[in-house]
C-alpha cells in the first residue's frame, strides 16, 4: 500500500537552509579524490567495509549506536538511559561480536520495532559518542584544525524537498512535487546553496564536501540547530577517516593502530575492532542465525 507525506518546506528550503556555525563549503574540488579511488563497489554476496573506507588504514574499528530505554522502561532517574549493545544481546541470549546485527541482537526483524524502547540512531553518530571520538581522535592528526566533512547528498535538510514513500514506483505524487518546485523555481527564483559545494564520489553514496575544526564535529549532532552528524570525515594530514553509512546504525574509523586501540579503550564508546574485508550490510551476522 502507498503511504505517504508531502514536506510543505520545499517551497521554503532554498531560501531558509543555512550551514551550522564553524563550517565551510570545502574549497579543493579534490579533497575526496584518495578516498574515491580506494573504494570497491558494493558486492552481490554483501557490502563490505572496503565500500565506505579506504583500504589504507593498518586497523579499523567499529562504534555501535546506543538503544535507549522508553521512560516507562527506566529505573529512577535512568530516563532515556543508553543501553549497549552487549547489553541487548545478554538479553536475548545473542553472541557478542563484531559483526553483529541489529535483528539479531535485539530479535527485531525489519522494521526494527522495539516494544521496551528505542532503536539506536540511524545514519548519524549521536552527541554523547560524537564527543568522546572526537576527543579521542585529536591525539592522533597533526592537523586537528582542518578537516573535510562530507555529507549525503540526499539528506533531508539539504535543498530540494521529496515525496516520501513505500513501494516499487514513485507514481503520481512525485510528479506534483516536480511539477510545484519546477513552478516556484520559475516565479521565484532563488540560488542554490549547495551549487559548487565539491563532492566525493562514493560507491552509491555521493557526498558534498564542506570543511572545518575538529571540535565542531560534536555540535553537528545536536538539534538544534543541525542535528546530523558527518557521514564521512577525516583530518586534512588522513591520519584517519570515520564512516557513518545513512541506513546504518553505527559509526566505522580507520586509523592507526594505537588510533584504534584508543578508540577500543575509550569508556564513553562501544567499540569492537572490525576488518576492511568484513561485511556491513544486514546479512553479515553469521553467528546469531
Amino acid at each position: 500500500m502507498l503511504r505517504f507525506g508531502f514536506d510543505r518546506s520545499i517551497l521554503q528550503r532554498q531560501r531558509d537552509f543555512r550551514l551550522p556555525e564553524g563550517i565551510v563549503a570545502a574549497r579543493e574540488s579534490n579533497a575526496g579524490q584518495w578516498i574515491e579511488d580506494r573504494l570497491q563497489p558494493w558486492g552481490r554476496e554483501g557490502v563490505t567495509l572496503r565500500s565506505f573506507l579506504p583500504d589504507s588504514f593498518p586497523a579499523y574499528a567499529r562504534i555501535f549506536h546506543p538503544f535507549y530505554l522508553d521512560n516507562d522502561e527506566a529505573l529512577d532517574n535512568d530516563e532515556g538511559q543508553p543501553v549497549g549493545w552487549s547489553t541487548v544481546a545478554g538479553w536475548n541470549g545473542a553472541t557478542v561480536h563484531p559483526l553483529m546485527q541489529i535483528e539479531n541482537v535485539a530479535k527485531a526483524p525489519f522494521p526494527h520495532c522495539l516494544d521496551w524502547g528505542e532503536l539506536p540512531e540511524v545514519g548519524s553518530l549521536p552527541v554523547a559518542e560524537s564527543t568522546a571520538l572526537a576527543g579521542a581522535l585529536r591525539d592522533f592528526t597533526a592537523t586537528p584544525d582542518r578537516c573535510y566533512l562530507g555529507y549525503w547528498e540526499g539528506n533531508g535538510y539539504f535543498p530540494g524537498g521529496t515525496i516520501r514513500y513505500l513501494g516499487h514506483e514513485p507514481g503520481l505524487l512525485s510528479s506534483i512535487e516536480d511539477l510545484v518546485q519546477y513552478i516556484w523555481g520559475k516565479l521565484r527564483p532563488a540560488p542554490d546553496p549547495v551549487a559548487g559545494v565539491p563532492r566525493l564520489a562514493g560507491q552509491n553514496r555521493d557526498y558534498l564536501l564542506y570543511s572545518g575544526s575538529l571540535d565542531v564535529v560534536p555540535s553537528l549532532s545536536r538539534y538544534p540547530p543541525w542535528g546530523q552528524s558527518p557521514n564521512l570525515w577525516w583530518p586534512e594530514d588522513r591520519a584517519w577517516c570515520v564512516a557513518t553509512e545513512v541506513d546504518g546504525y553505527d559509526t566505522y574509523v580507520g586509523g592507526s593502530e594505537a588510533c584504534i586501540e584508543g578508540i577500543l579503550g575509550c569508556p564513553e564508546l562501544e567499540a569492537l575492532p572490525f576488518s576492511i574485508e568484513d561485511r556491513i550490510d544486514g546479512g553479515a551476522d553469521m553467528v546469531n542465525t
